[in-house]
Order: structure tokens, then sequence, then C-alpha cells
């Protein structure tokens, strides 16, 4: 089988990127003839979306403009001769570029599979739950990574087979000795950070957990001084802090080291590549009970779990984290990251594009 990815590559920096970057490690240079991701456009500024120490991917072919649908139809045709592609899909907005490729490729080549990140875009905005179905029914196979992402799958894009899959660890960071813990209480939100993220409500649980330390460390995607009123509200200036903007990857380890436990306190989920990339790390996780992350967190064994929105809750869950001897969460974090490799994962990807039938 000869397959075709559409995804990101680097310098394009974020989960998704990482992600594509990983599987097509995975799949390999016998199964992956071609890799299509979109050019990095002149008008952002690196650390936006770009990774300013990356360099470009030599196997991928930064072709697609994101605006330009004649891009994408030109891709669609130079992937013809693959028997198959396989699209990741971040946000149903792709939908108009993806069909303008699909068409292409349809008229020459064979399968389409989607490999979704979000099923639903996290933002409630008019549109987009239609704009979803139409994108999923693009597909001859779609790929998702939880129970929950399955349902809603299988919900918009009925007769379209769902494999239910993972959210691989990333190996890069699994292959060697996780760093020491510092024991000091030292708490991590990492990431894009945006409304459905949670972090005003890790902020309001701060002042229950007293002595403990809160890193939040990502791209805001809403001003940073909405946030920094917030932690002045509630009084924890002196132990929350607010660093805005993109993580290089080099520094990724640094940061996460840093941390004796990873908080991921979101209102709403699919998955979370955080999470993974906390538990590639050797962090224990502590997590609100939504979408995806109820399977990627196991309560008592490689985290903690807390109802989202209850910042009360939070706070205990989080006090007892800290609360546990270091080695608590070890065992079970070393068996999630035993049993998500990205050899299982790609090995779906292939059922799927070779049209087998879904589990």
């Amino acid at each position: 089988m000869e397959l075709g990815l559409v995804g990101p590559a680097p310098p394009w920096g974020g989960g998704i990127a990482a992600f594509t970057s990983a599987l097509a490690g995975a799949l390999g240079d016998v199964r992956l003839v071609r890799w299509i991701s979109w050019r990095p456009p002149r008008h952002l500024p690196p650390g936006t979306h770009l990774d300013p120490h990356a360099s470009p991917c030599e196997r991928a072919e930064p072709t697609l403009e994101l605006y330009d649908r004649a891009s994408w139809a030109r891709a669609g045709r130079r992937l013809g001769p693959c028997t198959a592609i396989v699209l990741t899909l971040s946000h149903p907005a792709l939908f108009v570029p993806y069909r303008s490729l699909v068409a292409a490729y349809r008229k020459l080549g064979g399968r389409v599979v989607l490999l979704c990140h979000n099923v639903v875009a996290h933002e409630r905005h008019p549109g987009l739950r239609t704009l979803a179905r139409r994108v999923l029914r693009l597909a001859d196979a779609l790929v998702v990574h939880s129970a929950a992402e399955a349902d809603l799958a299988r919900d918009l894009a009925p007769g379209v087979p769902v494999f239910q899959g993972f959210h691989p660890v990333y190996t890069d960071h699994v292959e060697q000795s996780w760093p020491e813990r510092p024991g000091h209480g030292r708490l991590l939100a990492f990431g894009y950070v945006r409304p459905y993220k949670g972090v005003a409500d890790l902020v309001a649980a701060m002042p229950q957990v007293p002595g403990a330390t809160l890193e939040v460390v990502g791209r805001f995607h809403e001003p940073v001084a909405r946030y920094a009123r917030l932690v002045s509200r509630h009084g924890v200036g002196d132990r929350v802090s607010l660093a805005d903007g993109y993580v290089p990857e080099h520094e990724v380890r640094e940061v996460f080291a840093r941390a004796d436990v990873v908080v991921a306190p979101y209102r709403q989920a699919s998955q979370s590549g955080v999470v993974h990339l906390a538990l590639s790390l050797g962090r224990p996780v502590v997590a609100t009970a939504v979408g995806g992350l109820t399977e990627a967190v196991s309560h008592g064994e490689t985290g903690l779990l807390a109802p989202p929105g209850d910042a009360g809750a939070l706070a205990g869950a989080i006090r007892e984290a800290l609360a546990a001897p270091p080695a608590s969460f070890d065992a079970g974090i070393r068996r999630v990251v035993a049993a998500r490799g990205w050899e299982d994962y790609s090995r779906l990807v292939l059922r799927a594009a070779a049209g087998e039938e879904s589990p």
C-alpha cells in the first residue's frame, strides 16, 4: 500500500504538527510515499503558529496555501498515484479546501481516511456542526482518538466506518529517562490558552491549594491581562505565573521538569496532546472528567479526575495528587506509555486505509 499524508509539518509548531511528524515516522518510507503540508504564511510572525527554531521537514512538501483552493486541487492530483490518503482534521473550517483536494484525488486515486483530532470544533459558533458533518462525509473512513469522539462521528456521519484509536505518547521523550520531580508542590498548565481549557477554573482553585505554585505556559488566545486580573482577584499573584508565548520543542522537557503535577482543567475536550506529553515525561495529571480525558487519565493510576467547572473539586484533586508519595503514579504511567505506542496506532491507520472492517 502506498499512502499519501496531508497535514502540518515543521516549522509549523503545536501538537498537531508534532503528531503528524510522529505518524509519518511510524509509517516509514516504504508505506508513506508523499507528505503534503501547508506553506507557512508570510504575514504571521514566528512564534504564532511557527517554531522559529525548527528546521523544515525534508520529507514534507509545503505546497498548500490555506486560502487558495487551487493549491489544494493541485495537491489532490499530485496524490493520485497513492492507494489511499490520510488527511489530518483539526477544525471543520477546512471543509472547503479539503473538498477541493478530495474531488481532485478521487478522479485518480483510491480511499480517503480522515484523521480527526477534533470531530467538532471546541468553539461554539453557528454552522460549525454543519461544516463538521460535511467534512466527515468526504471520507471513506474516520480515525478518532476516544470513545466519545467515535460516538459523535457516527452520529454526524452515519454509514462512514469509524476506527477508534488513541492518542499515542511521544516517543522522543519516552526513550529518555524521566526528569526528577522537584517535590515542592509545583503545578503546570501547558499549551494554548483558550476559554475551553479551563485555566480560569484552575486559578480559582489555587487559594484552596496552599503552598503550591502554578506556571501557566503557552500561547494565550485571550488577553493575558484578563488572567492577570483573575490571579490578582484571587490573591495568588505570588504563587501563579503567566508565560505567554510558544514553547519551542527543545525547551519542552525543561518546562515539564519544573513540575510535580500537570493540570488539564478543560471544560470540554476530545483528547489532549498535553496530557500524553505529560505522561511521556513521567508526570501525573490532574484532569477534568470530560470527553476523552477519562480514557487518557486513569483515576488513581496515572493521575486524578475532577468534575469540570468545579474549582473546589479540582483543588481537592490537586491536593491529593501533591500529597501522594512521589512514585505513586509511576507504574500506571508506565503501563499507559507501553500501551499507547506509534506502531499500534499506525497499524490502525493502515487498516482504515486498506478498507478493512472497523471494529
